[in-house]
């Protein structure tokens, strides 16, 4: 008897991560001796002031790759746009070979890019969690606040944008590969 009953396949580290999500408020003070009275407010607020300054610097560093990347794909265009004008010089075999040496070079280095955007992107989710559940023992809540004012105006998130960058130069680079086998 078949029932054709669609088995839906679970992955077990985003599920992981949903739990480890849940669990967050909880786990910043799992080795606190609660019978002592709660965490001390300076203790809370030098772990806050290193974490947002964590996330500060990631951004930073986040911009700098995003720079690195793009400064990279753009030389590989000029250096294809070149071999394409050469192409009365060196030949249509040898420029072919060339561009589609430096299309799959642009593939690789675009998905790298991609990789990388979306690493970034779950750093900065996941230290944003941890930011707003240090603030659920502070006086003012500033980053939840302002999370919730940006969703609201509906905020789109740059890991977004900068993920759409690096498929459009992948896609760019596969054409390219793909004109210059032809």
């Amino acid at each position: 008897m078949n029932f054709k009953i669609e088995a839906i396949l679970w992955n077990a580290a985003k599920v992981a991560g949903y739990i480890g999500e849940m669990l967050i408020p909880r786990a910043l003070f799992l080795k606190h001796d609660w019978s002592k009275g709660p965490p001390e407010a300076t203790a809370i607020w030098q772990q806050y002031r290193l974490m947002v300054l964590s996330w500060e610097s990631l951004i930073q560093r986040r911009q700098t790759v995003n720079t690195v990347y793009i400064t990279a794909n753009s030389a590989l265009l000029a250096g294809i746009g070149i071999l394409a004008s050469s192409l009365d010089k060196l030949g249509s075999i040898w420029a072919a070979l060339g561009v589609m040496v430096m299309a799959f070079l642009g593939i690789a280095l675009s998905f790298n890019w991609h990789r990388t955007v979306l690493s970034y992107g779950t750093l900065s989710r996941a230290k944003s969690k941890v930011v707003t559940a240090l603030e659920e023992y502070m006086p003012a809540r500033l980053f939840d606040a302002e999370w919730r004012v940006l969703e609201a105006k509906r905020y789109k998130s740059t890991t977004a944008t900068d993920n759409q960058t690096a498929l459009f130069f992948l896609v760019l680079f596969v054409a390219l590969f793909l004109a210059a086998l032809s």
